[in-house]
């Protein structure tokens, strides 16, 4: 956390590192619903080709990030903090594995998992992604309407938890396929694919 003087995360990155993984986490944090303040790098005043940070200065064989979810004397912080920090630290988590190219899958809980609606998202699109019914997320959610809001948290049904895979440059179905023990043909039918051909961020379902 941050003391005092200001609103919303940061995220700091070292000077050797290039701003790509801070910005992933930033973004991730602000798709969680806490106010992005900025994501930087600090110099120490003394020394400005050295990091103000011992986190990031004394560990030359890593990519440090410090982040800061928010600011211990602004209330609209503390309120954020208190309702959806797990969800900020889970945004988090899902930007490390996207950038590690590692596979991620949504944290669960004893119900089921839950979704964050996010721009351009759909009932329709939702079920889909997850392999269930509307109606099963409409009577879980107690929903009055199909309308969705952004940052909306969807339970999903605890019986539908693919693995979700954002595919990376260099990506192909076979190599996926390969990595996950299954065939390209079991891929390209759940995903309702018609060709082989990928885009980077695109997403997909791996069969169990």
């Amino acid at each position: 956390m941050n003391p005092s003087g200001g609103e919303g995360a940061e995220v700091v990155y070292a000077l050797r590192d290039n701003s790509t993984l801070a910005g992933l986490i930033f973004d991730n944090i602000e798709k969680s619903g806490q106010v992005g303040y900025k994501y930087y790098q600090r110099r120490l005043p003394e020394n400005p080709i050295q990091d103000y940070y011992f986190i990031h200065r004394d560990t030359k064989n890593l990519q440090p990030i410090l982040i800061e979810y928010g600011y211990l004397d602004n209330e609209n912080d503390a309120e954020r903090i208190n309702d959806n920090l797990l969800n900020y630290v889970e945004g988090v988590v899902e930007a490390v594995a996207n950038y590690t190219n590692t596979p991620y899958q949504p944290l669960n809980s004893t119900n089921g998992q839950y979704y964050t609606v996010e721009k351009g998202d759909s009932l329709w699109n939702i079920a889909k992604r997850f392999g269930v019914l509307i109606q099963d997320l409409i009577d879980i959610n107690n929903l009055a309407n199909i309308d969705l809001q952004i940052g909306q948290q969807l339970l999903i049904p605890s019986d539908a938890t693919p693995t979700i895979y954002t595919v990376q440059k260099g990506d192909s179905l076979w190599n996926i396929a390969k990595r996950y023990n299954t065939t390209v043909d079991k891929i390209k039918e759940l995903n309702n694919l018609e060709s082989n051909n990928l885009s980077i961020n695109q997403q997909l379902q791996i069969p169990n």
